[in-house]
């Protein structure tokens, strides 16, 4: 069954229903349906993989932020030895924890909600960190902002999945986002090592800065996973016709928060421990 719903900025769109059920309609796309990301302009697409690295580059930049000002920072918080290591140590933790959280959830409610949501967490703790009273609350909210900055690396390798559906491009995509990823710990302490002399608060505000720059696309970025798209088009279609029964994929699996616990958050925890190819690749 296709149903044409014509929205208020006269932009048409088709739906394509399979019926499940005597009273479910199934939302899908159609052939060549340019709400598909598949199916975007390869400029379009080129926008989006360009969002996706810059998020990434911000989010390594703080990875090594402080190792080019290390002395700056221990004369200011009067600390020394081992304890220099943690503003680093410490961030690289949150890289472990963060991902276990923002990858299932952008597979529940989508990228776009994710990677908005964390690159505020991580903007606001950037600035939390120029305020550091003392040397923990500064390694601290480098922990959170380790921990909110893994969004962008975990994110986006699904959002480029979302977007190409054939190796070539895809692998293509993927190589520039493993270019930027090495090439923003490398900036890092070399533009720090040069802003640390005038004071350990410069190398952060020239991370708030680069943030606050990447904020100009990232508005921009639209939603690029499937069931999510399908998920916005079917309750436009219950709020144009009052008692339809069309629904999204999604919206048949449970999502209590049982469900969000147990089934979402612990997958990355049952396939480490239950699928031998993503084992042995972590180790």
């Amino acid at each position: 069954m296709q149903v044409d719903l014509e929205y208020e900025d006269n932009d048409t769109h088709s739906f394509t229903s399979l019926e499940l059920a005597e009273t479910k309609n199934l939302v899908t796309f159609q052939h060549e349906d340019t709400g598909n990301p598949h199916n975007w302009s390869h400029r379009y697409r080129a926008f989006v993989v360009f969002v996706g690295i810059l998020t990434t580059l911000n989010s390594v930049l703080g990875s090594s932020l402080p190792s080019g000002y290390g002395d700056v920072i221990g004369e200011h918080f009067n600390v020394s030895g081992a304890a220099l290591v943690l503003p680093i140590s410490l961030w690289l933790f949150g890289y472990v924890v963060g991902p276990l959280v923002f990858g299932p959830l952008s597979e529940r409610y989508g990228r776009q909600l994710v990677m908005w949501g964390s690159s505020a967490g991580f903007t606001i703790f950037n600035i939390a960190i120029n305020f550091s009273p003392n040397f923990v609350s500064f390694v601290l909210f480098r922990l959170i902002m380790g921990v909110f900055g893994s969004s962008a690396i975990s994110v986006t390798g699904g959002i480029f999945a979302d977007l190409y559906d054939e190796p070539i491009p895809r692998g293509r995509a993927m190589a520039v986002f493993m270019t930027a990823t090495g090439y923003g710990a490398i900036l890092a302490p070399t533009a720090t090592g040069y802003l640390g002399t005038y004071g350990w608060r410069w190398p952060t505000w020239f991370q708030l800065m680069f943030s606050g720059a990447s904020w100009i696309p990232l508005v921009f970025l639209p939603e690029t996973y499937a069931p999510t798209i399908l998920l916005r088009r079917a309750k436009k279609v219950r709020k144009a016709t009052p008692g339809s029964n069309v629904m999204a994929p999604i919206e048949l699996e449970k999502t209590g928060i049982k469900e969000l616990v147990v089934v979402v958050l612990a997958r990355p925890m049952r396939m480490l421990f239950t699928e031998w190819i993503v084992l042995f690749s972590c180790f």
